[in-house]
C-alpha cells in the first residue's frame, strides 16, 4: 500500500496539499460521510454495502471518481497529464475525474515530490503541475452515498423497480470524442444490466438517452443491481424516476384558463440560442427569428 506522509507547507506558493488523504484513497477506505439526513436513513434501509475496508487490497479499487476540492477553480490542464479523465465541475470549486490505480500511484509518487521540492533537483516537473497541486485542499472518492438519491426510499425493490441511472456527461470532450465515449460508457452499462438479467428477467432496459450532456438509463432493476450500480465510476447519480407530485386538491381544482393571446398584442424581443420557429411549443407565438451578426460563425 502506498503512503504519503502529511508534508510542510509549500512556502514559495503558500498552500498545503492534505498528506493523509492519499493512503486513504488508495486503499480504499475513505469512511462513508453524509451531507443528508434523510439520504443516510434510506440508503441504509436499503442496502448493507460499505466502502471496502483499509485492509482490503488496493487492486480491489479499480478505476473510481475522484473530488478535488481546490481554493478557486481547478487548474484543469495537469489533469490529464496525470492520466485522469474529467467528468465534471460545480459551483463550490469540486472537480471531478476518473482515476484508474495507475494514475493514482503516479499521483501519490507526484505529491512525493511535491512535499520534498525544498531538496535540490526534487522537482523535475513542469512548474504547472506544481500550481495545479497547490490549489488542491481534499481529496475524496466519489462514493456509494454519492451517487445515492433519496428519492429511492420510496422504492420497496420487493422485485424489480424502475430506476434512472444518470451517467456522468461526456461533454467535456471534444464533440466525436464526446459521442464515441457516450456509447462506450452507455455500452458497459449495458453489459452489466444483461448480465443481471440472465438470473433475473424481470430486469430490464427501459429506456436510454445517448446524449453527452444528459447520458441516463431507465432500467427496472433489482437491488442487488442497484447495489452494483451505486458502485460503478461511470454512474454520477441514481434516482427514482422523476414523478409529478399530485394531491387530491390538485385532481379537484378548476383547471385555469388563459385568454388566447391576441393578435395585437405587444411584441417582446428574447434573445437566446434556442428560440426556433421549428420549436413546436413556439407555435403561434414566434414570429420571426434571427442570428446576428450575420457573417458570424457560431461554434
Amino acid at each position: 500500500m502506498i503512503t504519503v506522509s502529511a508534508h510542510s507547507p509549500n512556502q514559495r506558493l503558500g498552500g498545503e496539499l492534505p498528506g493523509l488523504i492519499l493512503s486513504a484513497l488508495l486503499a480504499g477506505n475513505q469512511p462513508l460521510t453524509w451531507q443528508d439526513s434523510s439520504a443516510e436513513t434510506a440508503y441504509k434501509e436499503l442496502i448493507t454495502h460499505t466502502m471496502p475496508s483499509a485492509e482490503d487490497d488496493e487492486t480491489e479499487m479499480g478505476t473510481v471518481v475522484l473530488k478535488f476540492k481546490t481554493a478557486g477553480q481547478a487548474d484543469k490542464g495537469p489533469f490529464s497529464k496525470w492520466n485522469m479523465t474529467a467528468l465534471g465541475e460545480n459551483a463550490d470549486n469540486e472537480y471531478f475525474v476518473l482515476s484508474a490505480l495507475e494514475s493514482r500511484r503516479a499521483f501519490a509518487a507526484l505529491v512525493t515530490d511535491y512535499g520534498d521540492r525544498s531538496q535540490a533537483g526534487s522537482w523535475n516537473h513542469p512548474e504547472s503541475w506544481a500550481k495545479a497541486l497547490d490549489k488542491i485542499r481534499d481529496v475524496t472518492i466519489f462514493g456509494v452515498e454519492d451517487r445515492f438519491d433519496a428519492s429511492l426510499s420510496d422504492l420497496a425493490f420487493e422485485t424489480v423497480e424502475p430506476i434512472d441511472v444518470v451517467l456522468w456527461p461526456t461533454s467535456l470532450l471534444a464533440t466525436a470524442a464526446a459521442n464515441r465515449v457516450a456509447a462506450q460508457r452507455l455500452g458497459e452499462l449495458r453489459e452489466l444490466v444483461d448480465t443481471a438479467a440472465i438470473a433475473d428477467d424481470g430486469i430490464t432496459i427501459l429506456d436510454e438517452d445517448p446524449r453527452p450532456d444528459t447520458l441516463l438509463m431507465r432500467v427496472n432493476a433489482t437491488r442487488g443491481l442497484l447495489d452494483e450500480l451505486l458502485r460503478h465510476p461511470y454512474v454520477e447519480r441514481i434516482r427514482g424516476p422523476l414523478t409529478p407530485y399530485l394531491s387530491p386538491n390538485h385532481l379537484l381544482a378548476d383547471g385555469k384558463r388563459f385568454d388566447p393571446l391576441p393578435a395585437d398584442g405587444a411584441a417582446i424581443g428574447v434573445i437566446d440560442d434556442t428560440v426556433l420557429t421549428a420549436n413546436p411549443w413556439m407555435r403561434n407565438v414566434l414570429r420571426a427569428s434571427a442570428s446576428f451578426p450575420a457573417d458570424y460563425a457560431f461554434a
